[in-house]
């Protein structure tokens, strides 16, 4: 089994791709997770003897250090590489969105207090003016 000295990164429920030559022309090769073990995907390689396999990285993998291979069964064939998973948040919408979002909640709260504000002042000089009528 050849390995490769290179680190892949990839994201778990994204496509991984690998293109690797030196398999007997035809023969079935899997795409595997081998830290876990899942085949994410099978293909025969081609007449040169490559074979290029896109498969979904699993969405359960844990973040570290893991194995991902072709492996042809019948040959014996392989290779390797290792690949760090790296835990990303889900994209929920722009920054801008949220930032808009802040300020229309902080002026309906300004109003808010001014609003308040106004009423509660009308409502002291209300008290005010008939306190005095009554004297």
């Amino acid at each position: 089994m050849v390995e490769s000295p290179s680190v892949l990164t990839v994201v778990p429920g994204e496509l991984i791709n690998l293109t690797v030559s030196g398999f007997a022309p035809g023969e079935i090769v899997h795409l595997v997770m081998a830290s876990t073990p899942q085949i994410l995907n099978s293909g025969p390689a081609d007449e040169t003897g490559t074979v290029s396999l896109t498969g979904p990285v699993p969405t359960d993998l844990t973040p570290g250090e893991h194995t991902v291979a072709l492996y042809a069964p019948e040959s014996g064939q392989g290779w390797r590489q290792g690949a760090i998973v790296s835990v990303t948040l889900p994209r929920t919408g722009d920054t801008w969105m949220l930032a808009w979002w802040a300020l229309v909640v902080s002026l309906i709260g300004v109003a808010t207090s001014v609003v308040a504000r106004r009423t509660q002042r009308r409502s002291l000089r209300a008290s005010d003016s008939t306190c005095t009528a009554y004297r």
